[in-house]
């Protein structure tokens, strides 16, 4: 999900999204993670109409029956999830509807509303109790090459941190350049196994970043969500008050 831009008047951060953005959320959670095996299931009725839904997690699938005489058909994970977010964009269901599917995805609080007039989705991100134990985890496992925006590339620049801009490659498309990526090895197209900024802090299993001033706006972002957090190992909500 996009970062909160607003907060509640309790403290807890929550995000307004338009019906076409929760739409965009819903299939950038599906593609993000490892096929959501459960949850895919659990949508097959609300949103493809199935009938009658078997498991079979031995062949990383299922057998689904849309309608009450339709065919039993065997189906992956990962295109049922693509299928469930085609029906839903196909149909976009009314807010309240879309609310619910919300709250099943993303484990968390959504309820319709507003924002300066525009019809939309309040949805929780459950941020508010996250609590960074400096563990390290997502510098060292969660999804390196990473994107930089052009603002880290700027106040890299700015900062004269041409150290910095030596870890950053250019994705190209048609040979345009389409994004930078972090963390890519200096001289090399090969991303790095690790943050090659985290640092362990002598004596201690606790980690610190040597550029946390200056850490790219993706890393300031995570978790973002306490889905996110759940989904990619990040334990900043087993201990936090």
């Amino acid at each position: 999900m996009p970062h909160p831009d607003h907060r509640f008047p309790n403290g807890k951060d929550r995000l307004f999204l338009l019906p076409e953005e929760v739409l965009e959320a819903i299939r950038e959670d599906f593609v993000q993670y490892p096929p959501q095996r459960r949850l895919f299931l659990s949508l097959c009725a609300p949103v493809l109409g199935a009938g009658q839904v078997v498991d079979d997690s031995g062949r990383r699938g299922a057998w689904i029956r849309v309608g009450s005489r339709g065919k039993m058909i065997r189906i992956g994970y990962r295109e049922l999830g693509d299928r469930i977010v085609q029906a839903l964009e196909a149909a976009p269901p009314p807010a309240s509807h879309l609310a619910g599917l919300c709250r099943m995805i993303f484990h968390t609080r959504a309820t319709p509303g507003r924002r300066c007039g525009v019809k939309g989705i309040w949805i929780e991100t459950g941020m508010e109790s996250f609590c960074c134990i400096r563990c390290g985890q997502c510098c060292k496992d969660v999804g390196y090459p990473k994107e930089a925006s052009d603002a880290d590339i700027a106040r890299w620049k700015a900062a004269g941190r041409e150290d910095i801009l030596a870890w950053v490659g250019m994705k190209r498309c048609q040979g345009i350049r389409s994004a930078h990526r972090i963390w890519i090895e200096p001289g090399t197209t090969r991303p790095a196994e690790i943050c090659p900024w985290l640092r362990r802090q002598p004596g201690t299993h606790r980690f610190e970043c040597a550029i946390h001033d200056l850490k790219p706006d993706t890393c300031r972002l995570y978790p973002g969500s306490r889905k996110h957090a759940e989904m990619t190992g990040c334990r900043g909500f087993d201990t936090a008050p």
